[in-house]
Parts: C-alpha cells; sequence; structure tokens
C-alpha cells in the first residue's frame, strides 16, 4: 500500500508527505518552540511506531469508543537526522537524510521558581 502511494505521489497523481513535528528543547523551554517538517517516505513507514510510544510513554487513554479520555503528559524525546548511503544494484548510487525519533519516557516540567510561596 506504501509503495502504491508512493509510485501515485511521484507521478503527481497522489499527495507527498508533510509530516510536522513540534517540540521545546528539554535544556532551554525559554527559547520557545521550534517545527521541524519531514517530506520523507523514511519517517512516514515508522510514524505509526512513534505515535504509539509517545501515547504509551505519555500516558494517553482511551475508551472503547475509542475517544480520548485523557490526554496524558508531554514526553521528552530526540530528533536525530542520520544519514543514509548506499548502491543500487543497477549502480545508482542513493543517499538521502532519514529523522529518527526516540522516545525516552515523560518530560520533567519545570515550576516556577516561586511555587513555594504561592502556597
Amino acid at each position: 500500500m506504501l509503495e502504491d502511494r508512493k509510485a501515485r505521489a511521484k507521478s503527481g497523481k497522489g499527495p507527498k508527505p508533510s509530516i510536522d513535528l513540534t517540540f521545546a528543547l528539554a535544556a532551554h523551554p525559554e527559547v520557545g518552540r521550534f517545527r521541524f517538517n519531514s517530506g520523507g517516505w523514511s519517517l512516514v513507514n515508522v510514524l505509526h511506531e512513534v505515535i504509539e510510544s509517545i501515547d504509551t510513554v505519555g500516558g494517553r487513554k482511551e475508551d472503547a469508543d475509542g475517544k480520548v479520555t485523557d490526554i496524558g503528559q508531554p514526553v521528552r524525546a530526540t530528533l536525530t537526522i542520520e544519514h543514509v548511503a548506499y548502491t543500487t544494484k543497477s549502480g545508482r548510487d542513493v543517499s538521502y537524510n532519514m529523522p529518527v525519533i526516540k522516545v525516552l519516557g515523560v518530560a520533567e516540567v519545570a515550576q516556577p521558581a516561586d511555587l513555594a510561596k504561592a502556597a
């Protein structure tokens, strides 16, 4: 099925992937949010696994009808870009960059320094 989608996209008769990831830097959340966009099919291949890992680690819950009852917590993850290069059987060199996402655990939410004074 994925190969069919890729073929249709290549021929201009189907959509190409466009995956947006929004994130903040754990060490410097004060610098704001960033957006990473990928149009690569390699991320499409594993996106369902990434989403499942985020949902599991973050504690997202659904009822029997599939409705979200608890959105869970933000997760801490790494986003790296791996370079892939190989030569096909026909001798053509192929090279591309592949995003890799690894979910590490629940994100630690920083508390304001004066939170104790508010209590």
